[in-house]
């Protein structure tokens, strides 16, 4: 067998390292531009849509004081109330509600029983807000987000006026200056890969996920459905596995608009990234569409390509033209951690210009080490664990 060359062999991983960058800024291209481009469509024509709000509470009340004013001060064509469901009783969440209510007839109180056991408490508490809500629209938030906009709601029941709507997926940014912690860019990253993912998948036609903070659908839809009953005996899934049962392309508009932003506190906390990152990968599994593949096949590509670059100048230190080759191909690579910019700013993300190479960099290992961890560490993901 003859040898092969090894200026064929540079030229062949450096190949390999272009081919790999192309791909990564082609997928992370497309997912920015279509958020990007949805942020900044023209809101829908404001219409007069009756909605019921419904807040699912862990006895979280000061995250409840803070929120329940900017909900009951929403703007709106149509009639709202706002139904709060709280995991079991609570003296503290009861004041908090008498107290409003004495000025807000529209807000009510529900929660669930102490003694529920084998079931998920929140699947649980989502749908008694949902039996209680009078009217046909649901529109669904928890107590840890903040409403920063008086037309959230009407932006988010806007898209009800079209009958053929069903769905309404919104998005959660991370509240700012809400971790500061050592890696906090990690983790601000991570939520904006995730979420850009199933949005941007969404917005292609393939909607597969939504999240608790800021989800909309019809009444009827859900109860259509039989609610949660395929995944009772799963403790999480009410907005990923429940989203890929309800949504379709045909019925289902994602809202992107600055008005219609929910922050989220503590997403980007360590424990709740970690155990956020776990949950998803179990309930991944229960969901027959895979769009979040090609996110894989993007992070892997752009993690792969430096590692061949490098070997590729490390087969001859000599090469000129493989040296210039290499270098071209950096300038690539480097221009594809960029192409997330749109997304970030479209989705009020953290500014991370000079980082996102080398996190991007890291991710997919990252990743791979989180799933390796995984298999060592037993969570509780069934009902009657």
């Amino acid at each position: 067998m003859l040898p092969i060359d090894i200026s064929q062999q540079q030229y062949a991983l450096l190949g390999a390292a272009l081919l790999a960058t192309v791909i990564a800024m082609a997928v992370v291209w497309v997912r920015a531009h279509r958020i990007s481009s949805r942020a900044k469509a023209a809101p829908a024509e404001d219409a007069a849509v009756n909605a019921s709000i419904v807040v699912y509470s862990n006895d979280e009340w000061n995250s409840l004081e803070q929120l329940l004013p900017q909900l009951l001060s929403q703007q709106t064509l149509g009639q709202f109330e706002v139904i709060v469901v709280n995991e079991g009783e609570s003296a503290q969440v009861q004041e908090i509600v008498s107290r409003l209510r004495l000025e807000h007839p529209n807000l009510y109180l529900t929660y669930t029983p102490d003694g529920a056991r084998n079931l998920s408490r929140k699947k649980l508490a989502i749908t008694l807000g949902v039996k209680a809500a009078r009217y046909e629209v649901v529109v669904l938030t928890t107590a840890s987000a903040s409403i920063d906009s008086p037309h959230w709601l009407q932006r988010m029941a806007n898209h009800f006026a079209n009958p053929q709507v069903e769905v309404v997926l919104g998005a959660a940014v991370a509240a700012p200056g809400d971790d500061r912690l050592w890696g906090a860019r990690v983790r601000a990253f991570d939520h904006l890969d995730e979420q850009t993912a199933w949005l941007s998948a969404a917005l292609g036609g393939n909607p597969w996920r939504g999240t608790e903070h800021n989800l909309a659908y019809r009444r009827e839809l859900f109860f259509r459905n039989k609610g949660f009953s395929r995944h009772l005996n799963l403790r999480y899934g009410d907005d990923d596995i429940f989203v890929s049962e309800i949504a379709r392309k045909a019925n289902t508009v994602v809202e992107l608009s600055p008005q219609a932003m929910v922050t989220a506190r503590g997403i980007c906390s360590p424990h709740f990234a970690g155990e956020n990152w776990r949950l998803r990968r179990f309930t991944r599994r229960f969901i027959p569409r895979r769009p979040w593949l090609m996110s894989s096949l993007a992070r892997w590509c752009y993690g792969l390509a430096p590692v061949a670059m490098i070997a590729a100048v490390l087969l001859n230190l000599q090469s000129r033209h493989c040296m210039i080759a290499a270098g071209i191909t950096l300038l690539l690579w480097w221009a594809a951690s960029l192409a997330w910019l749109p997304a970030i700013k479209a989705l009020h993300g953290r500014h991370l210009c000079l980082s996102l190479a080398p996190i991007m960099l890291v991710r997919p290992w990252r990743l791979l080490s989180r799933n390796i961890t995984a298999l060592f560490h037993r969570a509780k993901h069934y009902t009657w664990e």
